[in-house]
């Protein structure tokens, strides 16, 4: 296997992953067909901070505006689901594209098992250059997890795989 991500060359490859999962949703993908999927938050389980981080992106869901308060309520919180494994190589599909605020935006891709990550768009650039994405959205590389230094810290990112 041939890692050609850029993304963790100052940092390392996990030999497992955590998931924190949220509860499955029916969605309308960007080809027309409607799926269930389970947002994803995946983190490097021996870390101090992360299961935390992960945790808590999971725990939020189904959100309203609440005129009184003038802040968004919660409906219907839970614990999110805990998944850990080995950190196998695994494929990936594109759903759509998430325009978020200030511009930001996030590939939203899905596994084999209807789990929904994000993929930034530098990652999306490394699946053109190396990879090409296929008609429908897939990607002909697999992927794995690791962990890479910033500025700010820790961050984890998938890195794309060939079998070359």
């Amino acid at each position: 296997m041939t890692r050609i991500s850029t993304d963790v060359s100052s940092g390392r490859l996990l030999k497992e992953i955590c998931y924190a999962l949220r509860l499955p949703e029916e969605i309308t993908d960007f080809y027309g067909n409607k799926r269930t999927i389970i947002d994803a938050f995946p983190y490097n389980p021996e870390s101090k901070t992360s299961p935390t981080t992960a945790k808590n992106w999971a725990k939020r869901t189904n959100f309203v505006w609440n005129p009184e308060t003038r802040f968004y309520d919660q409906l219907d919180p839970h614990e999110p689901i805990i998944v850990r494994r080995a950190n196998n190589p695994f494929e990936l599909t594109i759903l759509h594209l998430d325009v978020r605020a200030e511009c930001g935006r996030a590939y939203k891709v899905v596994d084999d098992e209807n789990r929904r990550f994000d993929l930034r768009e530098d990652q999306i650039m490394d699946v053109i250059k190396h990879v090409g994405i296929q008609p429908g959205g897939k990607i002909p590389g697999t992927f794995v997890c690791g962990s890479y230094n910033q500025r700010s810290g820790w961050c984890w990112s998938m890195v794309i795989c060939t079998n070359k």
